[in-house]
């Protein structure tokens, strides 16, 4: 454990939205009071909590209040004033390292910032390129730091990587839920199920549930599997009329939005998960949560191999690795998985194996452990 003396001022763009960043953040803060003391860590999100957020409360110190420039001005002055009674300060988000550096300048403490995938390659503003070199790094996953190192955007050795965390106890494999079932209009059946989890907005496009629904499409599998589309966003009309298109309506449930209590019964319904996204200027995803909790929940995955995703699976072990623009590939993988039930179970135990082993809360506390540890001797 960490001495003492370290304190922590967090600061989060946002902490209550369902996104996989404010979910990180969330287990980082609980992480990082372990470490250092729940009284040690201050934590300040420019978002407030709304609609269609996380159902369970999180406790910060303060909150900015949205995204006008008085709510970042009032976020911004907070965080300066509190400075010099904190020793590290950690931003969740790259176009907050010039904050979280300033703080630390002023505080003659240092700067920490997480990176997780597209907006490092994605032209982030120089500001925040500036400040990334002089602080230390937490990475979701190898291949955004990877990326930001062949950059010149991070010095290596001020830098790591700690794999997102799931909750172990909660995901985990287990008998349907009827009840969960009826809610979403699924049955409790042996049908082959394939499961997409995520926003259905323009800016998550590189999630590419859009490949997957034609992939379904031409893929020769049982007449009774479905294909799930779970979650909202703009293009949920879009994506059922593609789906009508392909003359598959009636076999892709659009069941809107899971809310947090309902998601482990929802990942237990499905043979397979597919999020095989594609990286671009604008999209790309880090190592994503939503296929490793699926796989925890003893559900193979099927990934793409653009981005950071390609380190949650073991490849023909817990699920496959697939080209990301070739969507014959996963048509071939639907395929094979719907004809060899056997293999879905073997990649679906190896795949809750995998997370018990890499990707647990206790693991991801350590690892902070020692990332301070790290920082701690850097300065003594």
């Amino acid at each position: 454990m960490a001495p003492n003396p370290v304190t922590v001022n967090y600061l989060a763009p946002g902490l209550f939205d369902m996104g996989g960043i404010a979910r990180y953040g969330r287990y980082q803060v609980r992480a990082l009071r372990e470490v250092v003391g729940r009284d040690r860590v201050r934590v300040q999100s420019l978002l407030a909590p709304e609609a269609g957020g996380f159902d369970d409360p999180f406790e910060v110190d303060l909150v900015g209040g949205g995204l006008k420039l008085r709510h970042k001005v009032k976020f911004a002055g907070a965080a300066l004033l509190r400075s010099p009674r904190q020793r590290i300060h950690w931003t969740g988000h790259l176009h907050f390292a010039a904050l979280a550096l300033a703080c630390a300048k002023a505080a003659r403490g240092q700067a920490v910032v997480n990176i997780y995938g597209l907006e490092v390659w994605s032209s982030p503003p120089r500001s925040s390129v500036f400040a990334l070199g002089r602080s230390w790094v937490v990475s979701d996953c190898h291949a955004t730091l990877d990326e930001a190192i062949s950059q010149g955007m991070v010095e290596p050795s001020r830098a790591t990587v700690i794999w997102d965390p799931v909750d172990i106890a909660a995901f985990r494999p287990g008998p349907p839920d009827a009840a969960v079932a009826e809610r979403y209009g699924l049955t409790v059946d042996d049908r082959f199920r394939v499961m997409f989890l995520g926003r259905l907005a323009p800016g998550a496009r590189h999630k590419n549930p859009d490949g997957l629904i034609r992939a379904f499409a031409r893929a020769r599998l049982p007449a009774n599997a479905e294909l799930v589309i779970a979650g909202s966003g703009a293009r949920s009309g879009e994506l059922e009329a593609l789906a009508h298109s392909l003359g598959i309506r009636d076999r892709v449930k659009f069941v809107g939005r899971v809310p947090d209590a309902d998601l482990p019964a929802m990942y237990r319904l499905a043979s397979v998960f597919a999020l095989v996204s594609r990286r671009y200027h604008g999209g790309g995803e880090g190592i994503p949560l939503t296929p490793l909790e699926a796989a925890a929940s003893g559900v193979p995955i099927l990934v793409g191999d653009e981005d950071g995703s390609r380190e949650a699976p073991v490849d023909g072990e817990t699920g496959f690795i697939l080209p990301s623009r070739d969507d014959a590939a996963l048509e071939a993988a639907l395929e094979r998985l719907a004809g060899d039930r056997a293999l879905v179970r073997r990649l679906g135990t190896a795949a809750r194996e995998r997370i018990e082993a890499h990707f647990s809360f206790e693991r991801f506390v350590r690892e902070h452990a020692a990332f301070i540890e790290r920082i701690n001797a850097s300065t003594a």
